[in-house]
């Protein structure tokens, strides 16, 4: 495969991608591999994988990047971010580059894409808001996409989708028992709310009792619920975050001493 095929090919997998995160990824990627003709551009795209592998890892880089809230640093952080982004390019090869470099300083850049703070992974310019409201379920399923456009052996696939299924069987288990939970603490309050109602009409002070309990309960539920909610979106960032973590690995192993 020549360069502008890998390119064209590239350039077709990321058509679903914002434009301005898109045409970023190609020019950038299309400037690493002049840059490396004629003699070591079969090199440099064996470096960076096939054009679906490649292009399953930037879309993972950009969703998870979508998780992290926007800030703006001060002049002291973006020297010292940049520093940070200049050792990890060394260390990760063309990729680690292009998350740098998706932090360039020229002023242009600077106000069409705002820096997203130390610790993120910002390999693609940042969209608007609107444009980063990923799901962490979502997140997940580009990562885990990611992961497995990744050249490995099928021992391995095994093992990380047995860790897939363990994960989401544990997680799945845990959210019906709650959601059970929750459904019975609604029906629950409810009854007790109708009992209350009626006993108003024959004992009103039993009935204000029974009104009041069923109002508390059915408060504890609702409180109960939204914390539920919150707890496992927090779990699901979490597994979105540990599965970054294994294709981060993967896709840049240790070398040999």
């Amino acid at each position: 495969m020549d360069t502008s095929t890998y390119l064209e090919r590239l350039e077709f997998l990321l058509a679903d991608l914002p434009a301005a995160e898109r045409q970023y990824a190609i020019a950038y990627y299309t400037e690493y591999l002049m840059d490396a003709e004629p003699e070591g551009a079969k090199a440099a795209m064996a470096a960076l994988g096939t054009p679906e592998s490649l292009a399953a890892q930037i879309k993972a880089d950009i969703a998870m990047r979508s998780m992290s809230s926007p800030s703006t640093p001060s002049a002291g952080q973006n020297n010292s971010t940049a520093d940070t982004n200049g050792a990890s390019a060394k260390n990760t090869g063309p990729q680690g580059a292009f998350n740098a470099a998706s932090q360039a300083s020229s002023p242009g850049y600077e106000q069409a894409y705002p820096y997203q703070g130390p610790g993120q992974n910002p390999s693609i310019p940042a969209e608007s808001p609107k444009d980063q409201s990923k799901s962490p379920l979502k997140v997940i399923l580009i990562v885990l996409l990611a992961i497995f456009a990744l050249p490995i052996g099928i021992p391995l696939a095994a093992a990380i989708l047995g860790l897939v299924v363990a994960v989401f069987a544990t997680v799945g288990s845990l959210i019906l028992a709650i959601f059970a939970i929750g459904i019975s603490l609604i029906v629950a309050s409810v009854f007790v709310i109708v009992i209350g109602f009626i006993l108003l009409f024959s004992q009103w002070a039993t009935g204000l009792f029974y009104l009041g309990c069923g109002l508390l309960l059915l408060s504890f539920t609702l409180l109960f619920n939204l914390g539920m909610f919150y707890l496992f979106y927090w779990v699901f960032r979490g597994i979105a975050y540990l599965f970054n973590a294994i294709r981060m690995r993967l896709s840049n192993p240790p070398k040999a001493a």
